[in-house]
């Protein structure tokens, strides 16, 4: 049985915290091979103390045109285990560990998110890499070198929304994927 948050839980619905968002495995979970168990519903949890950071990245985003759409936030361990191994199942185990950090499970803390860009005129996602790149364009820095107009739009955007993300106090996960970020933690 899945170990899912009481009302006294330290995690909160984003959708309550004027931010949006939309469950990746929600919409996913046939093509990954899972059932919705698990998989909290189309809406994302995060812990409550990010989300005034949040906010203030939405903000800043709003000013170059964009804002944020949160993919991923807080997830049970058993559900983490779940998706890793439907992922070596149907991609492989070195596909699967380069994606995933099983060492840490930081999104069953609720501080570990993924964030994409949101056009709020269209209301669709921002397209911030080339799908036909693959996992190695999941990476922060894949197209930094690379001269073409997409490419370089697309490492624009994601040197965009790292620096908002660094601004307001994340930090890129283990792996460095451009849209995966961890709340630091900060002792004041």
């Amino acid at each position: 049985m899945l170990d899912f948050p009481n009302e006294t839980s330290e995690l909160v619905w984003i959708d309550r915290c004027t931010l949006f968002g939309s469950t990746y495995y929600w919409y996913r979970y046939k093509s990954i091979g899972i059932t919705k168990a698990g998989v909290v519903d189309g809406n994302v949890l995060v812990h409550k103390k990010i989300v005034p950071f949040l906010v203030f990245a939405q903000k800043m985003l709003m000013r170059e045109g964009y804002g944020i759409c949160i993919k991923k936030g807080w997830r049970p361990e058993a559900s983490h285990e779940v998706i890793h191994q439907k992922r070596v199942e149907l991609k492989s185990k070195k596909e699967a560990k380069s994606v995933f950090n099983m060492n840490d499970m930081f999104p069953s803390s609720g501080e570990s998110i993924d964030v994409v860009l949101w056009d709020f005129e269209t209301g669709t996602e921002v397209q911030m890499r080339d799908y036909d790149d693959g996992v190695p364009a999941y990476f922060f820095g894949f197209y930094k070198d690379r001269k073409d107009e997409k490419a370089v739009e697309y490492h624009r955007l994601q040197t965009l929304l790292r620096n908002i993300m660094f601004e307001v106090g994340f930090e890129f996960g283990i792996k460095r994927e451009y849209f995966h970020f961890n709340f630091k933690k900060y002792s004041f």
